[in-house]
């Protein structure tokens, strides 16, 4: 209907019921463009098993048009599927006020719901909504650009136990909200709250691949309540998070209770404006294969400021890939807890460790300075200086000493001790590499240990310097 018309019309269908055990929906506004406020209120339906595409109406002139579906009842077991429904619409503002709760208790699949509905700045009744039975919310709110959430606790908002007594097994709920309020109000996310979330039963869920990749809100997501035992993937989970909106203050996400299903990290903060990132104590991570990227370029408008936690007895023997986790500023004591715990839990070998703005403390014998020079370079494994006493300064075989040229370090362990002469397990000395340092710490040690027993390559910022 008003497909040939630029205007597009306006539908009413009010007072609407159907008994019917199996009901079709399917492209029931497909096609049809509209205008003004078009009504489908108070109607009572049993049973309704197909919704693709079945509100996705477009807009002819009228970006602002408006689809009421209010009170709402079912004298059966309502949506059993929510698949499609407004998917590729342009319709403005959706009213579902005064839905019953078991209208959407029994839909199973929910994805694709919105899927890239660029029209859409609010849906009225949000709160309305049950998502108990959902097995799959795949795209749910896809690239909704222009969707607002109110406040927490409003209408336009999902209710807080929207999520309370899940039924599902492994459900997936990735790029659920992929882009949500990217446009925010005409560029300003003033009003672009994030989604009522906080006390969701999470516990069942398995897939949060992307699930908040690109969304734009005014603060962060609190998931710290979440049972996220269930998650195999938070691959992409907060890529180019509230990048655009850029809130003030801290943004926190404090994961809890992963388990050892959960395989991969690749990506989860890239690009973020995310500035903590927590793994409470109950979190195993013994199953994580990948980190790559993760923690790469975050708050580039704040100075890549990130802190990463993890217990101190995090288990990493399952990590194969650390790549490219460069721009974080790691902080040390953080840093040395990675080093630390891959060398205690992490038999792999070759692995790539890339954090090119962390630092770890060093312990360093000459501690206000990066390095300083030998007067001698010409015996490849000896750093010889006769400005020093390395006895004198404390100096232990099994110390590790880092020659560095440039950006470049090379490590190796001290084998003998003398007052001016070093003896070193590995070549590392040469007119190129004459600049040196040295360092006591169980994080430069154990640096040296991956590299040197299981072949890893780290690249990182170096010692700190006091």
């Amino acid at each position: 209907m008003g497909y040939d018309s630029s205007e597009g019309c306006t539908i009413e269908w009010n007072d609407f019921t159907n008994s019917h055990n199996s009901q079709n929906f399917g492209y029931f506004m497909s096609g049809c463009r509209v205008k003004g406020t078009c009504k489908f209120n108070d109607w009572t339906i049993k049973t309704i098993t197909n919704t693709t595409y079945m509100m996705s109406a477009q807009v002819g002139t009228d970006e602002d048009a408006k689809l009421e579906l209010k009170n709402w009842s079912t004298t059966g077991n309502g949506f059993t599927i929510m698949a499609n429904f407004m998917r590729g619409g342009r319709f403005g503002y959706l009213d579902i006020s005064g839905w019953e709760a078991n209208m959407t208790e029994n839909a199973a699949i929910w994805s694709y719901f919105a899927y890239s509905q660029r029209g859409i700045k609010q849906i009225k009744g949000l709160n309305n909504l049950k998502l108990n039975g959902c097995t799959s919310a795949v795209y749910l709110l896809y690239n909704n650009r222009k969707l607002l959430f109110g406040p927490p606790g409003s209408d336009t908002n999902f209710a807080s136990d929207a999520i309370d007594n899940s039924v599902g097994t492994n459900v997936r709920f990735d790029n659920s909200f992929y882009s949500n309020s990217y446009d925010g109000d005409d560029g300003d996310h003033t009003n672009a709250y994030p989604p009522n979330m906080t006390n969701w039963n999470m516990s069942r869920f398995g897939n949060f691949q992307g699930m908040f990749y690109g969304a734009q809100y005014n603060s962060g997501i609190d998931i710290s309540n979440w049972d996220m035992s269930g998650a195999t993937s938070i691959t992409n989970m907060f890529y180019n998070f509230c990048q655009i909106s850029r809130p003030t203050g801290t943004i926190t996400t404090q994961f809890n209770n992963l388990s050892s299903n959960l395989t991969t990290i690749a990506n989860c903060w890239r690009g973020s404006g995310v500035t903590n990132a927590i793994f409470n104590s109950n979190c195993d991570l013994s199953g994580v294969v990948s980190f790559s990227h993760s923690t790469y370029y975050p708050n580039n408008w704040r100075g890549n400021i990130f802190s990463l936690v993890f217990d101190s007895n995090v288990n990493f023997s399952s990590v194969t890939n650390w790549q490219n986790n460069d721009g974080a500023n790691i902080d040390g004591a953080e840093y040395d807890l990675i080093i630390n715990r891959n060398w205690a839990t992490n038999n792999n070998t070759s692995v790539s460790l890339r954090m090119n703005r962390a630092n770890f403390n060093g312990d360093l014998i000459f501690p206000d300075t990066i390095t300083q020079r030998m007067t001698t370079w010409t015996t490849t494994n000896k750093v010889i200086d006769t400005n020093e006493d390395f006895v004198s300064l404390g100096v232990q075989v099994n110390d590790i000493v880092y020659t560095k040229s440039g950006g470049n370090y090379k490590y190796s362990k001290v084998t003998n001790v003398a007052a001016t002469e070093l003896t070193l397990a590995d070549n590392i000395v040469s007119s190129g590499y004459r600049d040196y340092n040295i360092g006591q710490s169980d994080a430069i040690k154990n640096k040296y240990n991956l590299i040197s027993q299981r072949s890893w390559t780290i690249l990182d910022n170096g010692p700190i310097i006091s």
